[in-house]
């Protein structure tokens, strides 16, 4: 896997180490950056030509997408990209759009998790986002540190309730809540906000450079096990609890 990284912010670096412990990464090149590190699989690069993949934290995202289609190759974008301009160009490659905490990590959790359980639906999907904390709403128990908080809804489309729960400080999570109508499994997880959001990044890379999407506009998870074990392997720490007659 030869990834071409463009770091914009701290969750760039971060996933660009996250990818150096990655057993199947040959070359990490960082796009017109200069790093002292004695990696020799490190590079800093003008071009991605060459690359398998190129990844980007930049909010100002649709330079580095053209580039991905002149080189021919996969991009993965750590927003959600609601406004990108056209994905033409990406007939034989995958563009990955939202590889990020709440589209990414919480979304894919939930995909993956209700996979496993058999007639099992995702309820509810929760995360963190920066903000001042509620002192009502819906009730959402992350794993700690972040504990109990109050969230906001923001989608309500059967069958699942998608909640925002906004906090202070450094810390973030995301919860899933999947159900059978007997069995009830709550997967969560809770990190340093930048680790997380770091690792979401990376996961897509890998996940992409695996081929886990077909090719065109893709989002984590329409390959929501492939994307949720792409970040497992990467270092994602997942806490379960199950109730009722199938719980384990």
């Amino acid at each position: 896997m030869r990834v071409a990284l463009q770091p914009m912010t701290n969750v760039g670096v971060r996933a660009g180490r996250i990818l150096l412990a990655e057993p199947s990464l040959q070359l990490l090149g960082f796009i017109e950056r200069r790093f002292e590190d004695p990696d020799p699989r490190i590079r800093s690069i003008d071009s991605v030509d060459g690359y398998d993949v190129v990844v980007t934290d930049n909010p100002d995202y649709q330079p580095i997408v053209d580039r991905a289609v002149d080189a021919g190759i996969h991009c993965v974008v750590w927003m959600d990209a609601d406004d990108l301009e056209t994905s033409d160009g990406f007939e034989n490659t995958t563009l990955l759009v939202g590889s990020n905490l709440a589209t990414g990590l919480a979304l894919s959790l939930g995909e993956s998790e209700a996979a496993t359980l058999p007639g099992g639906t995702t309820e509810l999907i929760a995360w963190t986002e920066p903000g001042r904390p509620l002192r009502s709403g819906e009730a959402i128990a992350f794993p700690d540190p972040v504990g109990a908080r109050w969230g906001q809804v923001r989608s309500g489309d059967e069958p699942t309730l998608r909640v925002a729960v906004p906090v202070e400080g450094d810390w973030a999570g995301t919860l899933a809540r999947i159900t059978d109508g007997t069995t009830t499994r709550i997967v969560g997880v809770a990190d340093h906000a930048q680790h997380l959001e770091a690792i979401a990044l990376a996961a897509g890379a890998v996940a992409v450079a695996a081929g886990a999407f077909e090719p065109g506009l893709a989002w984590p998870s329409q390959a929501g096990s492939d994307y949720l074990s792409a970040a497992l392997g990467v270092g994602l720490d997942v806490a379960s609890f199950s109730a009722g007659p199938g719980a384990a």
